[in-house]
């Protein structure tokens, strides 16, 4: 699994998208993501497994615009068709934009801002 948060945190780092694994430790520039990331499948004879990871948006921007530049990022980093390849001596790793829930209410915070997406991951053994 260090492998897939590695391979979204280099794609992020690489698109201009701050990110963070868990939860954001520094000072956050806005917008931001933190990624939580779960097995769904934990394979079969064919040495796939699947995951997903869901990404939690946060923006303090009124206008959403900068949310909705951030969002457009994701879906260009990490491409619904085909996805986002990446092949290590060990694996090969697909990860894919899954979907979006715009403007989730934030009980603690009204001027908070927060989206979620999610990302399908499949990976195989080489």
């Amino acid at each position: 699994m260090k492998d897939i948060n590695k391979a979204v945190a280099d794609r992020m780092k690489e698109y201009q998208i701050n990110y963070a694994k868990g939860k954001m430790r520094r000072k956050p520039v806005y917008p931001y993501f933190v990624g939580q990331l779960y097995l769904t499948d934990s394979g079969d004879e064919s040495g796939g497994q699947e995951y997903e990871m869901l990404l939690d948006g946060f923006d303090r921007s009124p206008d959403e615009e900068a949310m909705l530049s951030a969002v457009e990022k994701l879906e260009e980093a990490f491409p619904a068709i085909g996805g986002h390849i990446v092949r290590t001596k060990k694996n090969v790793t697909m990860i894919c934009f899954d979907s979006l829930i715009p403007d989730i209410p934030t009980d603690t915070d009204a001027d908070l801002n927060r989206n979620q997406i999610k990302l399908r991951i499949k990976k195989w053994r080489c």
